[in-house]
This record gives structure tokens, sequence and C-alpha cells, in this order.
């Protein structure tokens, strides 16, 4: 019998594989024990007891170990070798062994064989006729009268062995059947988790790629007009510098004769010139002056241009910012939803740029009715650009430097812990360590519940923040009584180049900046100042602050 698929079997307990020192039972449910776990007192498959009836009684399922190519059961175990052999191969190792060879251990099974009455070492499978003695193969050979004896087997012994074994096979089967079944379920069901899983990322990067090469394809495109618009821009920009220069060397005094001189010569030039516009530190009309005075540094010539044909990046309601000396500007996109930490808000960078006030359309037009005075004088805190400034009210002037000294030194034994906050409660906030002042007064305004934090007002600084609750406290000093100190407003006239883009050359303090380039040359700037309650009105900053 071919025994190698019994041979791959393991233990229904254990999962011991079956080996020549490792030999197996079976159990009336078919379930295989090695012989360790056949001690066990309960059946792990059927539930039953186990004990020496419940096993099927066939021989051991072994196989001999003599050679590979050897695939009979093992009639017992030899000694010589160490190993389970058939009967064949147990004559083969004591024919071949010179000294006394062992007794081989044999194993029980249905188709019992007496042992050699001479040697008592091998199975008899020989008979002498002169006394019926029973001899093995060995002890035959050394005799003359030994015969081949018959095999006594019963017909019902040798049908319980094929049933038996036809069973055992039957539950190898069945073994093999199920595990198959199992891992087949088993790939179906990783093949799906991969799929799930691979699917939407594969949608995801492909959507990606697309995005990103539709986003290429858009910014190629923009290059490409940017690159004609300025080709255009150059042109005229040289047109410019041709004005600036015959404007230079001419020598006439009368402003209006410059200004109608220069438009005639530029409309014998090109026709693409909308209008002429020369500004002087006063008021340019009705203003008779030397030619010298477009020499001075605070003397602008702006000049409008094929406004339809310029750079997106400037608005076709203001001039261009070209100077006298004909140099060109660097612009930067606008961080006004970015805080940003520490003391570099009082800094222009790339981050924060501003036009300068040659390049503005600045309306000097509004009547002094308009201006607040009981607002002169008032001092810049802090810049964030034209339309981010924050003042600190006069009248709170005193107040506010004696709450921020207090808030300096307060330590964690002064700051109490809030049970409930609610809205337009006033508080003490822990902002971020970076900022030169994290301990500040605040409002709170609302909670955002897609955030969850909370939004607050920062009365000594105007801006607002969103921090959590675990950021807010009460205080054992009485700083919290005190009004808003700091007001948030804008530059009422200051434009920007386009909606998100300001031009700046000046790199200085952006306070020194903001009240010597913005502001109008009457040393009053307009301020719209906004309230918690929508209300404006105008204000004036004056220039010294």
């Amino acid at each position: 019998m071919n025994l190698t698929s019994i041979m791959e079997m393991t233990c229904f307990s254990c999962q011991s594989v079956m080996d020549d020192e490792n030999l197996f039972m079976i159990h009336k449910c078919y379930a295989l024990y090695c012989t360790k776990c056949s001690a066990s007192t309960t059946c792990s498959q059927c539930d039953k007891a186990m004990n020496d009836d419940s096993f099927v009684q066939i021989p051991s399922i072994s196989k001999c170990f003599y050679h590979f190519d050897c695939e009979s059961f093992s009639d017992g175990f030899c000694s010589c070798v160490g190993k389970n052999l058939c009967e064949r191969h147990i004559t083969q190792v004591h024919r071949d062994i010179v000294k006394m060879p062992c007794k081989p251990v044999y194993h029980d099974s249905i188709m019992k064989k007496p042992t050699c009455d001479s040697c008592e070492l091998m199975k008899a499978k020989y008979k002498v006729k002169e006394n019926n003695l029973q001899v093995c193969i060995n002890c035959a050979a050394k005799l003359d009268d030994a015969t081949l004896m018959e095999i006594m087997t019963e017909s019902k012994e040798i049908h319980d062995t094929l049933e038996h074994e036809t069973k055992a096979t039957t539950c190898l089967l069945r073994s093999m059947e199920a595990e198959y079944s199992c891992l087949r379920s088993s790939l179906t069901d990783d093949r799906s988790r991969l799929d799930a899983t691979l699917n939407p990322i594969l949608r995801y990067f492909n959507e990606k790629l697309q995005k990103n090469q539709d986003t290429i394809d858009q910014m190629e495109s923009k290059l490409n007009e940017s690159i004609i618009k300025l080709e255009r821009y150059n042109e005229k920009k040289d047109i410019i510098s041709r004005i600036i220069e015959y404007l230079m060397k001419s020598n006439i005094d009368n402003l209006d004769d410059i200004m109608q001189q220069a438009y005639s010569w530029v409309k014998s030039l090109t026709n693409d010139v909308k209008s002429l516009n020369l500004t002087l530190p006063c008021n340019p009309i009705k203003i008779i002056g030397s030619i010298d005075d477009l020499s001075k540094p605070d003397t602008r010539l702006t000049i409008y241009i094929g406004h339809d044909e310029i750079h997106d990046s400037f608005s076709s309601h203001s001039n261009h910012g070209l100077t006298d000396d004909n140099s060109l500007t660097d612009y930067a996109e606008s961080t006004t939803k970015r805080r940003r930490s520490g003391n570099t808000s009082d800094e222009i960078t790339l981050d924060a740029s501003f036009v300068s006030a040659n390049s503005l359309n600045l309306n000097q037009g509004y009547d002094d009715t308009w201006i607040d005075k009981e607002y002169h004088e008032l001092r810049i805190t802090h810049v964030r650009d034209p339309f981010w400034i924050y003042i600190e009210k006069k009248e709170m002037k005193e107040q506010r430097t004696m709450i921020l000294d207090i808030c300096s030194k307060l330590k964690d034994d002064d700051l109490i812990d809030i049970e409930a906050v609610r809205e337009g409660d006033v508080v003490i906030v822990k902002d971020h360590p970076s900022f030169r002042d994290p301990i500040k007064r605040a409002q709170v305004s609302f909670f955002n519940y897609a955030r969850q934090k909370y939004k607050v007002k920062l009365l000594d600084f105007g801006n607002s923040i969103e921090i959590e609750k675990k950021q807010m406290f009460q205080c054992v000093h009485d700083i919290l009584k005190y009004e808003t100190t700091v007001f948030r407003a804008k530059l009422i006239g200051v434009k920007p180049v386009s909606g998100s883009f300001f031009l700046t050359t000046n790199k200085n303090n952006s306070k020194y900046f903001i009240t010597r380039s913005l502001v109008p040359q009457n040393d009053t700037a307009l301020v719209r100042r906004f309230t918690s309650d929508s209300d404006s009105f105008f204000c004036a900053i004056n220039n010294d602050v």
C-alpha cells in the first residue's frame, strides 16, 4: 500500500507530523491523534470519550523507513538501525549483521504470526516436518525438511483490515478536502480585502494625478500668456524711459507746457497712451516750477498707458508704480489670514508687502468734516498690511501700559481655571509661547463647533485668535474690568495693485513705512475703524506717531 499521502497527516489536536517515532491512532470519528494526544479523555472533534475501545483497531500507521522507496507498512522496530522496518528489511538488516542481531519489537496487528521457535527473533514462516517446529526464514535455511507453512488468516480478519484502511483513507480525504475548502475561502476573502483596499487608493492617486496634470496645463497656459504680456510691457517700458529722458532734458519752465508738449510728443510715438500725469511734492494743479524739480527724490512721474494690455497683477484703476529711475518692484502674496509669531509683525517681508505711495490711487479730496478730530495723533501698535493696522486709543494709553506690565508678570499661581465659558466673558488667555506677550486679556466671541475652539478678541492687541478652553483662565488681579485699549483699522484710499498682491521696494520698519510712505502729504491719514456692532467712522493719524 502506498503511504506517501498518509505520512503527510498531522495530529488533530497538536498538529504534529507523523514520523517513525510518532505513530498515529484513528478515533471512531476518524480523527487522527498522535500517541501523546491519544491519552486525552475527550475527543476534540466529536466530544466523546477516548479509551482503548474507542480507537479503530488496525495495524499501527507507520511505514518502513529502511529506504524512501519502500512503501510497505512497518512490522516492527529494529534497534539495530533504530527504525520501524517491514519484515523483509528486518531480515535483510539482520542478515548483514555479523554479531548477534537484536530482537525486533513487532507491532500488534490482526494478522498475527508466531515467533520462530529456534531463535525467537523473527516471525515464523516455515514448519519442520520432523518435530513440527515453526521457524523463520534464517533458521529454515539451515534445515533440509523445512517447508513454507500456510498463513492462517480468516477472511473476516482480511475484510476488517480492508474496511479499517478504507475508513482511514476516507478520513484523510475529508481532512484534505476541508483544508482545501478553507484555503480557497481564505484566498477569496484576502482577494476581496485587497481589492477593497487598493481600489480607493488607486482611484485617489489617479484623481490626484489628473488634477496635477490639469494644474500643470493651466500653469503652462498662464506662463505663455505672461511671457506675451511681459514682451508687450517691455515695449511700453521703453517708451516710458524715453518720456522720462525727454522731460529731464527739457528746458520748459511752465508745467502746463511740459505736460502738453510731453503728451503731444508721446502721442506722436504711439496711439496707446491714455493720459499723462506729473506729481510734485505739493499739489500739482496750477503749479509753476523748474524742470530741476524732477530730479528730487520725492518726485514721481506716473504715466497711464495701455491698461488693457498691462500684466494682470496691475490694477486698471491705479497707476503702475513706475518711478523716475524706472525700476520695477517685486511682488509677493499677502498673508492676511495667517498670524505671525513674536515681533515679526513689525517687519515687512515677502509675506506682507505693500504698494509705495507713488503707485497708489490716493483720494485726497475727503472733506475735513468727515474726520473725527477726537482721534488725532493716534499711535500704531503693530501692522500686518495697509488693511490690518492696530491703533491704540489715546485715552487708554496709560491703562494699556499698566495692563501689559501686569500680564507680563503673571505666574501660574495667579491664574484660576474656568469652569464655564460664555460669550462676552472677559478672560485671561495663554497664547503661543513664541509671542513676546503670551499672556493677554481677551473677550470670548463664540465657540467654533467645527474646529472645537473658542474665538476670542484680544482686547490689548486688536486681533482675534482661536484657542481651546484649557488656555483660558480667570485672574486674581483686577485687570479684566478695563475696556478695549486697541482697535483695528484700515487706511482709506490705499488700494493694492491687485486683489491679493502688494508691491514695495521699501524693506524698512512697517510702522515707519505706513506713516511715511502710505500717508498723503498733508500729514493726515484717513482711517476707517471696524467695531463689533458694524458701526464705522473716520479718524485721523498724525505722521509723527
